[in-house]
């Protein structure tokens, strides 16, 4: 006889509801609506797998750590949780002091795929013990190259917190010999050399006109600021986690890069590297959560500059523009503004279609880097030719792009650029599909370089070759409206009609106003009443 399933309990009813009233709130876009949702479910069944893995997500996002605790718990208890819970739970016995729970997370850690941290927490713990030979535990390099550039920076700054100045200052060059970028490093190391009262040392860690920089020389030995570098065990592993997130944010790894600034933001709350890092990893999925983080950035902090840089990105790629530019504005007409604040004011204003203004910005960008006595990188070329050809200033944009070429000989956009932008001018054709056949050589996957080739060999009357590569470009975008009318222009050259309206109606679905107007015109009456 068949058993008969135990009936639903109105607990279980109301988990249910909680739990799709939450999906709905995700889906939504109403991420702490969402958390709540999953708290209320997960407390009704707190044994199940599924929801808890979406309450540890959410909680997270929303920075609820009590239910981000509870639910990796369960998840742990299930031996399903994810590699982040371990850090998690490392942050929180660290937090509470408790070094044993703290060095069997590191073990458990040390036996994930993130095992290439193990040996800074325990370099870590072993400074928070009193132990002499703590920064000893990093000089052996680890395998993975990412390990060792942490275990490297931080072997400095042990050295730095234990006092051991002469050979913190050495460690600290060897790091930044071999990683000039680390901002972290310099930052922690100098207010720490500070606060020892090393402020000439420490001051030419922070070299250069950058208003983080500025700021932060500024501050040093300012105890009214926060700020005497990574000195405990907390701060430390803060500081690992928070370098580890920007670096997996970079990747585009949001959901990790998130778990770590938050198990960070944990340790040390008023890190304010961390809140960015963070925001970054919120930006895409919840761009106010992002913002709401930013905003917890104080002005005085080094880092109010880049804080105010990434909100302006952030309400940009929100559509608010006027917002965007309002910020970044400001902080590129400072007075001795940075390069990287005026060129990406000028970003924004490419994106907003102020091209001309953008080409002005680019300009006094440039003009900013030949201050400091520093190169003109070609990308700056590039952007700045750029901006000038999408205001119809080809005379000005072109010997841009040829010095961005002359500075970048194998970079495929500059060639492409170049390249396409003659001849969409009917100029130099054969050699600018020289250039762009170059540029798919180098880059032989991407098709908008692929469809600039095919437009070259269109345009100098090669049609049936045209087809070909036009189709191939089709054929890895074939949501783009610009290949796919290109490629309809090229069907109707060599009388292939059906095909070329298949292809223009193809383009119009995803074309702005102006192109889909055209490209109707061509749909009705073929290329003899609209051609390009």
């Amino acid at each position: 006889m068949p058993g008969v399933a135990p009936a639903a309990t109105d607990g279980d009813h109301k988990a249910m509801a909680a739990y799709l009233r939450a999906r709905a709130a995700d889906a939504d876009g109403r991420p702490r609506l969402a958390a709540a949702g999953y708290a209320t479910a997960l407390a009704a069944l707190p044994g199940d797998e599924v929801i808890a893995i979406r309450a540890y997500r959410q909680a997270l996002t929303v920075g609820d750590m009590a239910l981000a605790d509870r639910a990796a718990a369960i998840l742990r208890r299930s031996n399903v949780a994810p590699n982040d819970a371990e850090i998690l739970l490392l942050s929180s016995a660290i937090a509470a002091d408790d070094l044993r729970e703290a060095e069997a997370a590191i073990d458990r850690i040390a036996s994930g795929s993130l095992d290439f941290l193990a040996p800074v927490m325990r370099g870590w713990l072993a400074l928070e013990r009193g132990e002499d030979n703590a920064a000893a535990l990093l000089d052996v390099e680890a395998g993975n190259p990412i390990g060792a550039r942490y275990a490297r920076s931080h072997r400095a700054l042990i050295l730095l917190a234990q006092g051991k100045i002469e050979d913190g200052v050495a460690a600290t060059r060897a790091a930044l010999g071999a990683d000039a970028g680390n901002l972290d490093l310099r930052l922690a190391a100098a207010a720490r050399l500070a606060d020892k009262g090393q402020r000439q040392t420490a001051e030419a860690l922070l070299t250069g006109n950058d208003p983080v920089m500025v700021r932060a020389r500024e501050q040093l030995g300012d105890k009214r600021r926060r700020g005497d570098g990574a000195t405990t065990a907390a701060e430390g592993i803060a500081l690992l986690l928070t370098q580890l997130a920007a670096d997996i944010g970079a990747e585009g790894g949001s959901l990790l890069g998130i778990a770590l600034s938050r198990a960070a933001l944990r340790l040390d709350p008023d890190e304010a590297r961390t809140r960015l890092v963070l925001a970054r990893a919120l930006a895409e999925d919840t761009p106010e959560l992002a913002l709401a983080e930013i905003a917890r950035i104080g002005e005085a902090s080094p880092l109010a500059p880049l804080a105010a840089a990434q909100a302006a990105m952030i309400r940009s790629d929100m559509g608010d523009t006027d917002s965007a530019l309002a910020l970044a504005h400001a902080r590129a007409t400072e007075p001795d503004a940075a390069p990287a604040f005026i060129s990406g004011y000028a970003d924004l204003l490419t994106n907003a279609g102020r091209h001309a203004e953008a080409a002005a910005e680019y300009g006094r960008a440039a003009d900013a880097l030949r201050a400091e006595g520093r190169p003109v990188p070609w990308t700056l070329l590039l952007q700045r030719g750029a901006a000038l050809e999408q205001a119809d200033r080809w005379a000005e944009a072109k010997p841009l792009l040829e010095a961005a070429l002359a500075a970048a000989p194998e970079e495929p956009v500059v060639l492409n650029y170049l390249g396409y932008s003659q001849v969409e001018r009917g100029e130099n054709l054969a050699a600018a599909e020289a250039l762009i056949a170059k540029a798919v050589a180098l880059r032989p996957d991407d098709g908008a370089i692929i469809d600039s080739l095919g437009w070259a060999q269109y345009m100098q009357g090669r049609h049936k070759q045209a087809v070909e590569t036009l189709e191939q470009a089709a054929k890895a975008e074939p949501a783009d409206p610009e290949i796919n009318e290109h490629l309809g222009d090229a069907y109707w050259a060599v009388g292939r009609r059906f095909e070329a309206r298949y292809a223009w109606r193809a383009a119009r679905l995803y074309a702005d106003d102006e192109a889909s107007a055209r490209i109707a015109g061509k749909i009705s009456n073929g290329l003899q009443s609209a051609a390009r």
